[in-house]
């Protein structure tokens, strides 16, 4: 995290921010390029579940 203050650091916040989502957000960087990529998800009790594929 780039800021402290907005880090989600308890986990009843985070499940009810994944429970109104339909799609989530991964920003990485990789040779110096960012990248966001969108992602399916779902949730299983404990566990979150995220899908990603490539197009066929």
């Amino acid at each position: 995290m780039r800021r402290n203050d907005k880090e989600i650091t308890e986990q009843q916040d985070l499940d009810a921010i994944m429970k109104k989502a339909q799609v989530c957000r991964l920003a990485v960087s990789y040779e110096g390029m960012a990248y966001i990529i969108p992602m399916s998800f779902g949730l299983l009790i404990e566990y979150y579940i995220f899908i990603l594929r490539t197009k066929v």
